[in-house]
């Protein structure tokens, strides 16, 4: 019974992680990259100046390593059937993982001042790239959500 409820204590862990990641994703998604990226590159090394000034990065405390470890720990301590569930979850978080991992150089890159000296063109086609696997984070996220809530019900 113990090693049930420390399970899904964990799972919950992560479906209210999921769930707190998501939402700042989202928000970023919707309303700071569109707000910053309509006058690339200008724009952008100031999104830049603005994010060398917080002291604590949300990106960097909401990550999907701790969905995946709780729900990798869970798993082990599960005996039920939703299982499969939380495995879904913590493939879910790792892809998300790698999938910020792979951006966040980019992004780096894309806020830095000069631009590494690169055009403002090229900054433009960066920028799409980025946005791109943005929205296919926020999709892997909202599933790794799903997954998250269906097996710690």
């Amino acid at each position: 019974m113990t090693r049930e409820r420390v399970a899904r204590g964990l799972l919950w862990f992560a479906v209210l992680w999921w769930g707190i990641s998501f939402g700042g994703q989202f928000f970023n998604a919707m309303m700071v990259v569109p707000y910053f990226s309509h006058q690339p590159p200008a724009l952008l090394e100031e999104w830049g100046r603005m994010r060398a000034t917080n002291d604590g990065d949300f990106f960097a405390i909401f990550n999907a390593s701790w969905i995946f470890l709780a729900t990798f720990i869970a798993i082990f301590l599960m005996r039920t059937g939703s299982r499969r569930w939380a495995i879904a979850s913590a493939v879910a978080a790792a892809l998300s993982f790698a999938i910020a991992f792979r951006m966040d150089p980019m992004i780096a890159r894309l806020l830095s001042p000069g631009q590494g000296g690169r055009t403002a063109a090229e900054s433009v086609v960066q920028l799409r790239t980025w946005t791109h696997m943005n929205f296919l984070r926020l999709v892997v996220e909202l599933l790794g959500f799903i997954f998250g809530i269906k097996a710690a019900s």
